[in-house]
């Protein structure tokens, strides 16, 4: 996403381009479809396992699962592929990440729009929302962890020293230019 001309300049009323709703829009998207996804395939999984399950179980005189016995190994296939695909596509981990990263970024536009914060605060949040984006899992921090570093350099900034809290300016500046 092209960071410039994301931010209106402000008159009297703090105005937001349409690009920040637009990725709003998208981060609830992805997170939809990422959800939907896990617990659909996850379904579908658990359905096939008890459907080779209830197969494998019947009397060939059985009706209808008797019937099925030549399908089982689709079943077994179905349900083996399935399971897999939750494991290692992970969509739930991705819903999660898209679902944070969406209420990183409202909360930043209700605070911006009540002018609660200015733009170089609404950029710090845009940043944090790509953090959340491009994140490894293993880097993915907790609120409460966030939250407690937050405050330290909060706190740090306040009193004009260093909170040992290990932060990177420079991208900051990188969107605090795009702000301006």
């Amino acid at each position: 996403m092209n960071m410039n001309n994301l931010l209106l300049p402000s008159g009297s009323g703090a105005e937001i381009r349409q690009s920040i709703y637009s990725l709003r829009r998208r981060l609830r998207f992805l997170y939809q479809f990422w959800w939907v996804t896990h617990y659909a395939t996850g379904l579908i999984g658990v359905v096939a396992g008890t459907l080779l399950t209830a197969i494998g179980s019947a009397s060939p005189g059985d009706s209808m699962l008797g019937a099925m016995q030549g399908y089982a190994w689709l079943c077994g296939i179905v349900a083996t592929v399935a399971t897999s695909l939750v494991t290692f596509l992970g969509p739930i981990q991705k819903a999660e990440r898209y679902w944070s990263a969406y209420h990183v970024l409202d909360q930043a536009l209700l605070e911006y729009q009540l002018g609660l914060i200015q733009k170089r605060e609404l950029a710090k949040y845009l940043w944090e929302v790509r953090k959340i984006l491009l994140a490894k899992d293993s880097e993915i921090k907790t609120s409460d962890t966030h939250e407690r570093e937050h405050a330290q350099e909060e706190s740090a900034d306040d009193k004009g020293f260093d909170s040992g809290v290990k932060t990177s300016h420079k991208p900051l500046a990188e969107v605090e230019q795009f702000v301006r």
